[in-house]
């Protein structure tokens, strides 16, 4: 909530036609990588705490071969409980889209415009093709969940704990205090970036179907019907299929490493490729994209929620 107040009376501040805008500082101009962090950081946070539920249902369903038991009576209480259970880890998940959002899009857009006036374009300014930006998408998601992955594996940990409330069992974590001082003492410090590679490559799929995609097809569509909502609303869209289909593999098997460990429910996994290659043991394909439904039912209002709040930030 303080992140976006912050970006909002920065952004609104900027844009009030007597504002003067020579008296801010560099780095709190209207287009510079600050506030371009600050704005995705809150569009980001918004859309997660519209979504969370969703988030968690994927992750369950993610974790569907893993060894469960679950005898719990159908009552109104139990239900009650079992709908707060998907809210389990909610502010992790949206403190960690301020350094994982803002990164990512801060710097995709510093590579977008170097590409834009580069010199291999013969110095004239140019529309980046699709490869540039997916090269600029991909490189940027990299960096901004390798800064994030902590607080992914936090998240994970919490929602693999509302699991078992849900199957019966009693929690694992008193709260966030009790799972980061858990996870740093009894497994080690550098555990906050266990599953980081298989959370890179995720980022590296989910930033090419979401940053270059977004843009590839809102430029279609601006050349077709003009610039506008129309054109935000089927870019946003269309981000979601793509991020869904091309993500779904790498976030079944980085869900289930961040779940794997010595205070976690079920540590069955040696290394990234030990889970690879039991996952696809277990069920194929098919095994890698489970949750692929509620990734798609939680992923298309997420984009369509981020790049609708974040373009009205912009405008600003």
């Amino acid at each position: 909530a303080i992140g976006a107040l912050a970006t909002l009376g920065v952004v609104i501040a900027a844009a009030h036609p007597s504002f003067d805008t020579a008296s801010l500082p560099s780095f709190l101009a209207k287009n510079s990588p600050f506030v371009t962090f600050l704005m995705a950081g809150t569009a980001a946070m918004t859309a997660e705490a519209v979504t969370y539920p969703f988030d968690s249902i994927k992750t369950r369903k993610q974790l569907k071969f893993e060894p469960s038991t679950s005898n719990e009576p159908d009552t109104i209480e139990s239900r009650l409980h079992n709908l707060r259970s998907l809210y389990f880890g909610v502010r992790v998940a949206v403190l960690r889209h301020l350094p994982y959002s803002g990164t990512r899009l801060m710097v995709y857009e510093q590579l977008r415009a170097a590409a834009t006036h580069s010199s291999l374009f013969g110095g004239v300014d140019v529309t980046p093709p699709f490869l540039v930006l997916a090269a600029a998408a991909t490189v940027s998601g990299a960096v901004g969940q390798f800064v994030a992955s902590p607080a992914d594996l936090l998240k994970v940990r919490m929602q693999a704990d509302g699991r078992r409330v849900l199957q019966g069992e009693p929690r694992l974590y008193k709260g966030l205090g009790d799972v980061i001082s858990r996870v740093i003492n009894d497994e080690g410090f550098t555990t906050l970036w266990t599953g980081v590679y298989a959370n890179m490559a995720r980022a590296c799929f989910m930033n090419l179907g979401d940053q270059a995609v977004y843009d590839s097809v809102k430029r279609a569509v601006v050349t077709s019907v003009g610039s506008g909502l129309e054109a935000e609303i089927a870019a946003s869209m269309a981000t979601g299929v793509a991020t869904a289909l091309l993500a779904c593999p790498s976030e079944v098997v980085r869900t289930r490493m961040m779940n794997n460990g010595p205070t976690a429910p079920v540590p069955i996994y040696d290394n990234l490729a030990d889970c690879t290659v039991k996952t696809w043991q277990e069920g194929g394909v098919k095994a890698f994209y489970q949750g692929l439904l509620p990734f798609y039912a939680r992923d298309g209002p997420w984009y369509f929620t981020f790049w609708l709040t974040y373009e009205f930030l912009k405008k600003l």
